[in-house]
């Protein structure tokens, strides 16, 4: 299946939904909106099962929707497949919550607190998905973050020695990522990383 977002040009409100169309046969696509007609979907991920996470909700592949737990904000996915999303907590706590699809109902696990997050909008962040690593990159005035929200080891951590304040951009391939923005004194900076051997 492919997925895209569309919006809605004629109204104040700048409406987006989600759009899935099946390639099944060339000579015929179909497409079908599949968010709701009044909900506006900033961003979204889909996983290989075909569920769509987008703000506050999550598409079952099965059909039906599903509320994402109360105060959460930024959400990715996994090298596991399964979504994760950071959930604000009671004496500004924060911590990363393992969203999974089963039999059609929303299970939620604790995945690992997290300390100093400085990103909550997904619109200010670039995903860094590596093989089996997951990083998250914050832009602008957020102060230009690195954080690894999935591991191996279900450890999340922020990381630390790139020598960058404020992250403009951010890339990634399959075992390396790229961080290009300003170091303490402003000037242009940018850093190359080997998943394996990133200082944290």
């Amino acid at each position: 299946m492919i997925y895209y977002r569309v919006h809605d040009f004629d109204q104040e409100t700048w409406t987006q939904w989600v759009v899935k169309i099946n390639p099944s046969n060339p000579d015929r696509l179909t497409a079908a909106f599949i968010s709701p007609a009044m909900e506006n979907v900033g961003s979204f991920f889909v996983n290989t099962s075909e569920d769509v996470i987008y703000p506050g909700r999550i598409i079952m592949s099965e059909g039906g929707l599903v509320n994402t737990p109360a105060q959460t904000g930024a959400f990715w996915p996994g090298s596991d497949d399964e979504f994760y999303t950071i959930q604000y907590m009671d004496h500004n706590q924060l911590q990363i919550l393992k969203l999974t699809i089963e039999y059609n109902q929303l299970v939620t696990e604790e995945y690992g607190p997290v300390k100093d997050y400085s990103f909550w909008h997904m619109d200010m962040c670039n995903i860094l998905r590596l093989q089996e690593k997951v990083f998250m990159s914050c832009r602008g005035d957020l102060g230009g973050n690195i954080y690894e929200v999935f591991n191996a080891t279900d450890t999340p951590h922020r990381v630390e020695g790139l020598g960058i304040i404020t992250a403009h951009n951010a890339v990634a391939s399959d075992n390396h990522y790229y961080v290009s923005g300003n170091d303490e004194a402003n000037r242009p900076a940018r850093q190359f990383r080997n998943s394996e051997r990133v200082d944290c």
